[in-house]
């Protein structure tokens, strides 16, 4: 995670110079931005794994979800303020500077394992680790690439990803432009419109996470709990 954040802040603050460079750098740069930023939902999906137990994991993945949705509410209504305020570059410094701000207070207080960390009382250690097999003898031993991508049900979460981050990105990117050119609103109108479906998306994802523990909590299947809710949010 510690990383992916170092990598994806460099091709932020290098994304203005690339794109005055020539359009090759920039896509080179923001390749290297999504290849860094790739590693935040498995990395999150695996601390939230080691550091809630299971009966709240779902509820804390609908918190998670919706600050990464609400980031982008954020990022879209403050941008146009910054963007007249201190230009193109500043704005993409800007936001760099918030990934290494975040970083100095991750790096040095989250470990990898709650069983590492000198702020959980034996107590809470206790309730994270309830009913979990011990994933430190286990954490190094990888599964070979070739069988993983044998196997149909590995291949339909990478396409599942592939399809939803694809559109995700591209409505995230592309729609202040849209309402700009189809509706002639100015930028900051536009990004407020944009803002919209992530901002429902975070209540509605959070909704479904705290619904899906009260329902494993009262006897269903996990499968049929992630199921039914992956029909009701594909997002």
């Amino acid at each position: 995670m510690a990383w992916g954040v170092v990598f994806w802040s460099i091709a932020t603050f290098l994304t203005p110079w690339a794109a005055r460079h020539s359009t090759a750098m920039l896509l080179a740069v923001r390749a290297l931005f999504g290849l860094a930023e790739g590693v935040a939902i498995p990395s999150m999906s695996t601390h939230l794994f080691r550091w809630f137990p299971c009966n709240e994991r779902a509820s804390a993945v609908g918190i998670a979800m919706a600050g990464f949705h609400l980031g982008n509410v954020m990022s879209l209504l403050v941008s146009p303020i910054i963007l007249s305020s201190v230009g193109i570059n500043g704005t993409f410094a800007f936001f760099a500077s918030l990934g290494f701000v975040w970083l100095s207070a991750w790096i040095g207080r989250i470990p990898n394992d709650p069983r590492d960390s000198p702020d959980i009382s034996h107590s809470e250690l206790q309730l994270i680790r309830a009913g979990k097999i011990d994933s430190k003898a286990e954490s190094s031993q990888l599964p070979p690439l070739r069988h993983l991508f044998s196997k149909l049900p590995a291949l339909a979460v990478v396409l599942a990803n592939v399809a939803n981050n694809w559109g995700y990105f591209v409505l995230l990117s592309w729609m202040p432009v849209y309402f700009k050119t189809v509706y002639n609103v100015n930028l900051k109108q536009a990004a407020w419109f944009s803002a919209v479906p992530f901002g429902v998306m975070a209540l509605s994802g959070y909704l479904a996470g705290a619904s899906s523990d009260l329902m494993i909590k009262s006897g269903c299947s996990i499968i049929h709990v992630r199921k039914l809710m992956q029909v009701l949010l594909p997002f």
